[in-house]
């Protein structure tokens, strides 16, 4: 059975013109690499990609249709992230100066595009309101402990001084024992 392209719906004209932009990636090879200058954004026919940022890899990309390197290209910005063939790969290299034609020409894959950019900015909002009520859990328990400490410090008594030191070794250890927010829980990765 021939492998299915995103390119089957469209007219002969604009397949050929696809065929010319298929580019292929042995295991290893790097389409690009975190600070590079915007180049092509790539839509992925075959294979898997994994996505690095600064080292450490944030995420793999292995379906049929799937975009890399549209952010830089649609800002015209930087690589936010190195992109590295986990096998041999095919992709379609949509050069940046062609974007706004290719994307003309397949409004579907431009559709698609949005709701890709769509579906992360939702992650970026959900991950940023989950961070917002942690820290602000945090922050609670640490105004509580300052407080009490406030309190503490103004009275006379041996005790309260005593237990002030307590309370300022529990803070301590409540600061040491936090741990930093769960990466695998945020929402907000690059994808």
């Amino acid at each position: 059975m021939p492998e299915e392209r995103p390119n089957s719906k469209f007219s002969a004209q604009t397949q050929a013109r696809l065929r010319k932009m298929e580019r292929t990636f042995k295991k290893g090879e790097k389409l690009f690499i975190e600070g590079d200058e915007a180049g092509d954004m790539y839509i992925l026919l075959s294979g898997s990609l994994k996505i690095m940022n600064r080292g450490v890899q944030v995420a793999t990309v292995n379906t049929p249709g799937s975009y890399v390197g549209e952010m830089s290209v649609l800002l015209d910005e930087p690589r936010t992230a190195t992109v590295v063939a986990m096998e041999d790969c095919k992709v379609l290299a949509v050069p940046k100066n062609d974007i706004l034609e290719f994307l003309t020409h397949a409004p579907e894959l431009a559709f698609k595009l949005a709701r890709i950019l769509a579906t992360r900015l939702k992650q970026t909002n959900t991950g940023f309101a989950t961070y917002r009520r942690e820290m602000s859990e945090r922050f609670k328990n640490l105004s509580a402990r300052a407080y009490k400490v406030f309190l503490l410090s103004k009275s006379p008594s041996r005790t309260a001084h005593q237990d002030m030191n307590w309370e300022i070794r529990d803070a301590v250890a409540y600061l040491a024992s936090l741990k930093p927010l769960d990466e695998d829980k945020r929402e907000d990765k690059i994808i």
